[in-house]
């Protein structure tokens, strides 16, 4: 939607076809491929959706949101087919609203996930590759550079995301006490994350989170 917007206000501010130079920095410039005629149509067409989209985003109630939607995008826009499934799947917890823990950042901690080998697939750090891994694999999770002193907890949370975990019944998204390392196996597409807290006298002391990109194999 933003982004949408954003291209709008630029097209709009920008009625004459602008430079489009080569992204990878060879000194080419691209508008010699499209002509004066074919930007100002890619500007009207941008500004139509730009400002549909605003409307749909913008409704009242979701009957309204997808009749709109379907204006902008044809009668074959449906609301999506998991939204049933969300409305009965439980609530995520946070530590501070939901288990009164209060937050009060004194301390450092790292969480850290690795991915465990594979058959003649090789382990690896889960932040070399940009938080990324493929289904039906297992990562572990550590904790590193913790500086608290003194006897402490550890909270955990899981939280999926993605069509997949939502219609397995699998968002997660609980708190709960844990050890200092956990695994967990990667079985839903999306982009979820992991989450650690450290609580000391009953109030949350520091807290890391390590994004988990799952892929198809």
């Amino acid at each position: 939607m933003h982004v949408i917007e954003d291209l709008n206000d630029y097209l709009q501010s920008n009625p004459t076809m602008p430079s489009i130079y080569d992204p990878a920095s060879t000194g080419r410039d691209f508008r010699a491929r499209w002509d004066q005629d074919g930007c100002s149509n890619f500007r009207a067409q941008i500004l139509h959706y730009a400002t549909k989209m605003r409307e749909a985003y913008d409704a009242e109630t979701v009957n309204d949101s997808v009749a709109a939607w379907q204006d902008a995008f044809g009668p074959s826009f449906n609301k999506p087919a998991v939204e049933a499934a969300q409305k009965s799947l439980p609530a995520e917890q946070f530590i501070d609203t939901m288990l009164r823990i209060p937050i009060r950042l004194e301390n450092r901690v790292t969480l850290f996930g690795r991915v465990r080998r594979a058959g003649v697939v090789r382990a690896y750090d889960l932040p070399r590759r940009e938080d990324r891994v493929q289904k039906d694999r297992t990562i572990d999770f550590e904790l590193r550079d913790l500086d608290v002193t003194g006897p402490y907890e550890v909270y955990w949370k899981v939280k999926n995301h993605g069509s997949e975990a939502v219609q397995a019944g699998q968002p997660r998204g609980d708190v709960i006490v844990g050890g200092d390392t956990r695994y967990e196996s990667t079985a839903f597409v999306g982009s979820h994350y992991v989450e650690m807290y450290i609580v000391q006298n009953n109030v949350c002391v520091a807290k890391d989170r390590q994004p988990v990109i799952i892929q198809p194999r």
